[in-house]
This record gives structure tokens, sequence and C-alpha cells, in this order.
């Protein structure tokens, strides 16, 4: 037993666990070993402590027990006034993971037992983790406890840097992003946040009201960091900290040393992709709307035919309302090349993507830039139109179109 500890004799050490083992027992004969061997640890752990920052030689061994009780009590209040900044600074999103902790926590406090189970956190359940998990083979009962809550008052504090409002939005898309419900799913929440904070800015974009991430910025992110040295790159991070209004500390730099290596650990573009969350595509108001009636319709269809042109164009475009409107009407095969043309020309540039999203859907889904649709050789004669019209667009429209297909969704495909 004598390497278990150096500050007592075995002796002592057994004498003090035969006091607790009574006390323990109150009135009962026998103990199971497992607990004779957390109450043996429990002591050695409150003993440890009696020793700390102090070379005090104690008269007993129940005084320095005492004297490290009153040591742990000491760092008990010192982990409750952390506790209490971390309500302060509350990330306030609906993490359950997140906000059981803060339960459980408060449930540490209350059940911890100094007198035998000192090396334990109680009922302290963590499921939330940090973005640097504590060891806990390392550290035991409040030493556990008050380094846990003094990394996640170093994450609140970050998050915090950042309005409710942008922190939902971020993770919203980050559980669209990966088909999953962030509140049941996400784990820790600050190394996200930090990635994003620190992507977005490198990349340039200096807003405070967004953090998610376009394809653009991630471009400029991947070449700067690949151009500037460590030192410069340093130097932007602590820039990047004064302008949110935190203090350098040791925890962030060490995020963004972890944020740097995941930077250039490797060549493969797709692999840093995944450490983002970009903005995600958005459902058209033209395409989520279901359409006309079939009499409105068939009104609308009838009147077409007795015009033709720049009119019948105007018509289709004043009173369809949804992408289906128009489908259904190219199915009567009443507009000719020009008209089509107007038509393609006359549309805003949403509708006008709608289109190119739905035609590349039907006809190939891993194709995402209109160069490749144009390539494609198609049936239907309002895509061939389509593909016309786009061929005779300038590069600068084209570009813009390529940014907006990215920007918008299409409702999954029903078979039913």
């Amino acid at each position: 037993m004598r390497e278990l500890t150096t500050h007592f004799e075995q002796q002592d050490i057994l004498l003090l666990l035969k006091k607790l083992m009574l006390e323990k027992m109150s009135g009962t004969t026998t103990m199971p070993v497992d607990e004779v061997e957390g109450l043996l640890q429990s002591l050695l752990y409150v003993l440890d402590f009696s020793k700390r920052g102090s070379e005090k030689e104690f008269s007993s061994i129940f005084e320095g027990f005492e004297e490290g009780k009153r040591k742990i009590r000491k760092k008990i209040r010192a982990s409750e006034e952390l506790y209490k900044q971390i309500l302060q600074t509350n990330i306030q999103l609906p993490i359950d993971s997140y906000q059981n902790l803060l339960i459980d926590i408060a449930a540490f406090f209350e059940s911890y037992d100094i007198d035998y189970a000192a090396h334990q956190t109680g009922a302290l359940w963590i499921d939330y983790q940090l973005a640097f998990p504590i060891d806990d083979q390392k550290l035991k009962g409040i030493d556990f406890v008050w380094s846990y809550l003094n990394s996640l008052l170093r994450e609140n504090l970050f998050c915090n840097a950042f309005h409710k409002n942008v922190l939902l939005e971020l993770f919203e898309a980050y559980g669209q992003q990966l088909q999953m419900d962030y509140s049941a799913d996400i784990n820790n929440v600050y190394d996200r946040v930090f990635f994003q904070a620190v992507g977005c800015s490198f990349a340039g974009k200096r807003r405070r009201s967004s953090l998610l991430m376009t394809e653009e910025n991630f471009e400029h992110l991947l070449t700067m960091t690949a151009h500037q040295d460590e030192s410069q790159l340093n130097e932007r991070f602590h820039q990047i900290l004064e302008y949110l209004g935190l203090q350098g500390n040791a925890y962030y730099q060490k995020t963004f040393e972890l944020f740097m290596e995941k930077m250039r650990e490797d060549n493969h573009v797709e692999r840093k992709h995944t450490l983002f969350i970009f903005e995600q595509p958005s459902r058209s108001l033209f395409l989520l709307n279901e359409g006309m009636t079939i009499a409105e319709f068939s009104t609308i269809a009838l009147r077409a035919e007795q015009i033709e042109g720049e009119e019948r164009i105007k018509l289709l475009l004043k009173n369809f309302l949804s992408i289906y409107d128009y489908l259904d009407f190219f199915e009567l095969g009443l507009l000719n090349t020009e008209e089509y043309m107007l038509l393609f020309n006359m549309l805003g540039v949403e509708m006008l993507t709608v289109f190119i999203k739905l035609a590349m859907r039907d006809e190939r889904e891993a194709t995402s830039q209109i160069i490749s649709f144009i390539d494609e050789t198609l049936e239907e004669a309002w895509k061939q139109q389509l593909q016309r019209y786009l061929c005779k667009l300038d590069d600068g429209m084209k570009a813009e179109l390529n940014h907006c297909l990215g920007m918008i969704d299409l409702p999954a495909l029903d078979f039913h």
C-alpha cells in the first residue's frame, strides 16, 4: 500500500480506513470489497489534497485528512463560481446534452461526498464533450469537475461573442448539411463555432451577423492558409480574438493550432471542406407553389392559344406562379423557338435557375454546372430550347447562374 502514498505510514492509513468504514457501515457488520477499495481511494485522494501547496507536517493522519477536506471545500467553492459564470454565459441553444449537463452539475454539488467518495463525481454524468476532453484517469473528483468547468467557461465565452440567432442559423444549417437532428446529435458547440469564425475571418468575411461559409469563402481560405507563414496566421488569429473582445488564452491558442493542423495535414480539399458549415440551399417559392387548378389552367391555356409572341409570354408570366404550370403548358406544344427564348430571357434569375436545376436533376443528378448541362443529349423540347438559350449567354451570366444553382434546393423525388 506504500506505493499509493508517500505522506503517511501504512498503519496510519489502515487506522483511518477502519474509522471511515465503521462510520459508513453505521451498525452493519460487513462491507463489500469494492466499497472498501472505493473508500481507500477516497481517503488517499483527500490526503493528497492535504499536501498541495504546503509542506506542513501533520500531528496525525486525522489532522491531514481534515486539512485535505478543507482544501477540497475551497476548490468546490471555486468550482461553484465557475458554474455561476457558465450559467450566465449559457449558449441557450437547444442542445440536449449541453442543457442536461447544466442540470447534472448542480446535482453534483449537492451530492458530492467528501468523506467517503471524494475521488468520484457522484451524480455528474457528462454526455456533452469538450473540444479537448479532460482525462478522467488522471483527474478525479473535484479536480476533474473544476478542470471541466474551466474549459467549458472558455468555450462559452467564445460562443457568446456571437448572437444567439447567428448560432441557431449555423447549427440549423449544420443539421441540414449532415441530415441530422443537431439538438440531439451535436456533442460540442465550441469547436464548430471556432472553426467557422476563424475560417470565415481568414477568408475575408468580416460580418458577425452570419458564420456560414460560401464556396467562394472556402477558396479564399485555402489560398490564404497555403501562402502565409505560421507567424502571420498566428498574428491574424490574435487580431480575431481582439475583434471579438476576447483575451488571449491558452485554450483558444490550442484550438487554433488544431485548426491549422487540420488545414495543413494533407492536400485533400474534400476533407478540408467537411470542416466547415456552408450556406444551405433554399427552396424557391416558384418551385414550392403547387400551381393552378385544372379550371384556372385551362382558362389561361385557351387565351394563350389565341395570341402569340411577346403577348403570349407576358400572359404566362402574369398568371403562372409555379414551375409546374409552365411544364404543363410546355406539353401543349404551343411555343416556338423564338417564344421560348423570349420566355427564358424574361424570367428572373431565380425562376430561370429553378428551370435549369429541375432539368439537370431529370437528366443527370451529378450535373451541377451549366456547361455540363449544355453538353447533355436531351429529348424534351423545352430542355433543348433551354440549352439553346444558355449557349447564348455570356460568361458572367453563366457564372451567376452557376452560383444560384448551389443556392436552390429541389424537393425529394416523389415516386408515389
